[in-house]
């Protein structure tokens, strides 16, 4: 295969690293092993139809790579309706129900993350009993925006790797995990469907650990994590995409 240009990254927060340094994410191991410059799409909580619209008018070409950990943003619940407008600021849209990703040293600190945790916990499933705790997009628009990534990227003819993202790993993201679980189903099932030669799927649950590898808040990677994603893209890479 012709040889690669650069290392081009899209999706949400875990994938450019959230709450670890820059130059221990898995996107700046990839390129630094490869030695590829790196380039970065990425937003907290992006969504599928706004990924498909950076790499439709961006300057990504079939000589990139391109690695994609997306879904979260989408399938993540959130609280909806009159019953987010009377959260804290703080508490409102996707992932800020969650834990810290990291507890402070202070003691007096961790006392107050831990209450706060529980008082969202406690919020949050109230919330979902009544059926106000659930995600922003619906699972027939996030299959279409699957589809349509799917095929801008095999439009470009680009080698892509797409990372399933991790599942919630703590107790208290038990409600999250049923739902991400499905919708990560029909990004499996797109792609299946698709027989896109370019794409290879990797499943990040298959290559870290279920707690050493995560962070406090039970989502994202840590620096541990995105080594093991690294390692495994870059030994895809060679074996699959340069071999």
């Amino acid at each position: 295969m012709k040889q690669l240009q650069r290392v081009v990254v899209v999706g949400g927060s875990t994938a450019s690293g959230h709450s670890i340094d820059e130059d221990k994410n898995f996107g700046y191991l990839t390129s630094t092993r490869l030695d590829l410059p790196l380039h970065f799409y990425t937003s907290d909580l992006a969504k599928m139809e706004q990924l498909n619209e950076i790499i439709e008018s961006s300057d990504i070409s079939k000589n990139d790579l391109v690695l994609i950990l997306a879904g979260i943003g989408d399938s993540w619940p959130q609280p909806q309706g009159i019953f987010q407008r009377i959260l804290p600021p703080s508490w409102r849209g996707a992932g800020k129900m969650n834990p810290a990703s990291r507890m402070s040293r202070s003691f007096s600190r961790r006392i107050r993350q831990r209450v706060r945790h529980f008082l969202k916990f406690s919020v949050k499933l109230f919330f979902w009993i009544l059926g106000y705790y659930r995600p922003d997009t619906n699972k027939a628009k996030f299959s279409t925006d699957v589809s349509n990534i799917i095929q801008t990227i095999q439009k470009i003819g680009c080698p892509t790797i797409w990372l399933f993202p991790q599942k919630p790993r703590i107790f208290s993201t038990f409600i999250e995990l049923s739902t991400v679980r499905k919708y990560i189903s029909i990004i499996t099932n797109q792609l299946e469907e698709s027989g896109a030669e370019n794409i290879l799927a990797i499943d990040i649950n298959s290559v870290i650990d279920d707690q050493a590898d995560i962070l406090g808040d039970g989502l994202h990677l840590a620096e541990s994590g995105h080594e093991k994603v690294a390692q495994k893209i870059v030994s895809s890479t060679t074996e699959i995409f340069k071999g």
